[in-house]
């Protein structure tokens, strides 16, 4: 089961440590065959998953299986804004394509990246469930497998 786990870039990480790491205790013991999939490791939801997932010593064997989905953009010139967001918009279509379920934990005002890859989750039918800013319980938006839906 590849599940997909992101958050908007605003999010504190004091304030998300236990909700992101009760997701992954129960994630583990739901999907014996588990991948983590996220992005954006360097703050948030990415680095909680980062920090506890990446093995403590070089070649050693990880908690959970994860994958970290990063690139790098170097360039000789400033990219104009809507060629960067046009980037990230394109890893949001990726992880749709690769992951099974989505959690998503999203910024205050819905807007940008985060935003998108919610959006698409809707409109392709994606299980998803949406973790709101000072809120303990995820609000389930779509989730066709017999989960509980809220909101």
């Amino acid at each position: 089961m590849r599940v997909v786990v992101m958050g908007g870039r605003d999010r504190r990480e004091k304030d998300d440590y236990k909700l992101v790491n009760d997701l992954l205790d129960r994630l583990k013991k739901q999907y014996p065959d588990l991948l983590i999939v996220t992005t954006g490791c360097d703050r948030g939801v990415g680095k909680i998953i980062n920090n506890r997932l990446m093995p403590k010593v070089k070649q050693g064997k990880p908690e959970i299986n994860y994958l970290e989905w990063s690139f790098r953009i170097e360039v000789d010139r400033e990219l104009p804004k809507l060629e960067t967001t046009a980037i990230f918009l394109s890893k949001n279509a990726t992880l749709v394509e690769f992951g099974d379920e989505f959690h998503l934990f999203v910024e205050a005002k819905p807007i940008g990246v985060a935003e998108d890859l919610r959006r698409r989750c809707v409109e392709l039918h994606r299980p998803h469930a949406v973790y709101e800013m000072g809120v303990t319980e995820p609000r389930y938006v779509h989730w066709p497998t017999g989960g509980s839906v809220r909101g």
